[in-house]
């Protein structure tokens, strides 16, 4: 993620907002704008949390530790910068990748019958396990267009998005699904 992008982002989520979607209450005004509460970060009984609206800023003096809105996100749902990243994006509004794949090969499996009638020559005949197992498809040209695009073999190579999308990887499924003795993975 390039330095504008991240600005934006920064930009576009109020710190005060963001606390207060996630029960943050401020016990006063503290003068120039801010506001002192209790710490989301650690047991906290008196207020030691201030919150510079203007800036978009956080420090705690009773952890202290402080910074932006992408810092608080790692701290308070203790993650990485990439995964905080995605998790503020998401907050923000914006699909993530993976569950937009998801939906998508969903939504293929629904419109073409050799894959459906697969599953059921594979022993996968109720509508509520494929459901709950969230199966798709991906129909050969499409699969074939990515693994040619990244000239990589087509066996037991899954696309990775997970961390951030920008790190395309291709990894082997650790595991084989199955329905019964059968594969569901060919």
């Amino acid at each position: 993620m390039n330095r504008q992008v991240l600005d934006e982002l920064k930009r576009q989520i109020p710190l005060l907002e963001y606390l207060q979607a996630h029960h943050w209450q401020q016990a006063r005004p503290s003068g120039f704008g801010r506001f002192l509460g209790l710490c989301p970060l650690h047991p906290d009984h008196q207020p030691s949390f201030l919150v510079d609206p203007n800036k978009n800023l956080f420090y705690c003096y009773g952890c202290r530790r402080g910074g932006d809105i992408v810092r608080f996100a790692e701290l308070y749902h203790q993650v990485k910068f990439p995964q905080a990243l995605a998790l503020l994006n998401q907050w923000r509004g914006l699909a993530p990748l993976l569950p937009e794949a998801v939906r998508f090969y969903r939504m293929q499996l629904h419109r073409h019958r050799e894959a459906v009638a697969y599953l059921y020559e594979r022993g996968l005949r109720s509508p509520e396990l494929i459901e709950t197992m969230r199966i798709g498809y991906a129909p050969g040209r499409l699969l074939r267009r990515l693994v040619d695009a990244v000239r990589l073999s087509p066996f037991g190579v899954v696309p990775s998005w997970l961390g951030h999308p920008s790190r395309l990887r291709f990894v082997c499924p650790p595991y084989r699904l199955s329905a019964g003795k059968q594969s569901l993975w060919p």
